[in-house]
């Protein structure tokens, strides 16, 4: 049987394969001259609260995004993950990071404080925010103990719970102070030997804190001991940024930077951010190479970073439980002594 093939069906094939091979051909170019005029690629921007152990190709310190995460504590590490898609190293400059835009957030604290000196056990209740709480209901108690259990133990003068009309901002009111009786705890908790303290916190109905753990009252060497929640110790950052004064226009904090970022490779810039008043941040990252497009530009990211009035100390407050004694502090309105105050403010 003869196959007749027609001319043109021919002709078609051939332009078709060789136009294919030439549009293949024009893009491997294209992409050969975008990696050398424009090699680098932005990968990631995002914030978190602290580095993470885990480590990616060039050996610097990640923490895996959380979605959704955004509302941080006195401070965030701000992170941009960048990446070489050339086959050969190129050189970084410099690189900046850059706030396009700050501005003030109200931030609503209130710290319960519950301190033991001089065989007396103290409470402190805070506004540790920027603005003032209303209609404050706050209860102090201790776990698996009733109430007339613990009147017998710290006196008739304990109370569990405490309504406060308005506690403006920084300011600070002694609750109550009470002196425990050893034969009553010897005789009621020697079993366990500790008495574990815990409060809540509402304000017009909104709970701000809930079963916070402010203590453990024990007998050690048969004296009365008193021991406070435990923490981590801080994360050290290789670069950090102190904003004082929230300007409304942009920033730009250039970073001590220059490496050679390895062909085909990340590289992981990571910028502690510690505003000096509750915030919100609008972040990205400029970095400046030898290569012909000489700037890349990263995506935009951001933080909501709450700042307390006085110190936390990761919820130890061993500064202010010390000042507070010090001064012997009933009440205390913020600015009452700039100078005396200044040793307790973030």
């Amino acid at each position: 049987m003869k196959i007749i093939v027609d001319n043109s069906i021919i002709q078609g094939i051939f332009v078709t394969v060789v136009g294919s091979t030439i549009f293949g051909l024009i893009m491997v170019v294209i992409n050969y001259l975008l990696r050398m005029i424009c090699p680098i690629r932005k990968k990631k921007v995002f914030s978190s609260y602290k580095y993470d152990k885990q480590k990616i190709e060039d050996g610097s310190n990640v923490l895996q995004m959380i979605e959704g995460q955004d509302e941080f504590l006195q401070g965030a590490i701000a992170h941009c993950i960048y990446r070489n898609i050339s086959s050969h190293n190129i050189a970084v400059d410099r690189a900046y990071f850059v706030i396009d835009k700050i501005s003030l957030r109200s931030y609503k604290r209130v710290d319960i404080i519950c301190h033991y000196a001089e065989e007396l056990i103290y409470l402190y209740v805070i506004n540790n925010g920027n603005v003032s709480c209303y209609d404050l209901n706050i209860q102090f108690y201790a776990k698996d103990c009733t109430e007339n259990a613990l009147k017998e133990l710290l006196g008739e003068k304990y109370v569990g719970n405490y309504s406060i009309a308005e506690l403006k901002k920084g300011e600070i009111l002694k609750l109550g102070v009470w002196k425990p009786n050893k034969k009553c705890f010897l005789r009621e908790y020697l079993k366990e030997n500790w008495l574990i303290f815990c409060g809540n916190v509402h304000s017009e109905g909104e709970e701000l804190v809930a079963n916070r753990y402010l203590g453990t009252l024990l007998i050690n060497n048969n004296k009365f001991d008193f021991t406070y929640c435990q923490g981590d110790s801080p994360d050290v950052e290789s670069r950090a940024v102190y904003v004082d004064k929230l300007r409304k226009k942009p920033q730009k904090f250039e970073l001590d930077l220059q490496y050679a970022l390895a062909a085909n490779s990340d590289k992981h810039i990571q910028v502690a951010i510690y505003p000096s008043e509750t915030c919100y941040i609008k972040y990205h990252f400029e970095v400046y190479t030898d290569t012909v497009a000489e700037k890349c530009e990263s995506d935009v990211g951001q933080a909501h970073i709450n700042v307390p009035i006085y110190k936390t100390e990761g919820a130890f407050f061993h500064t202010l439980r010390e000042w507070l004694m010090d001064n012997k502090i009933e009440h205390y309105y913020l600015n009452d002594d700039k100078l005396l105050q200044k040793k307790v403010m973030i």
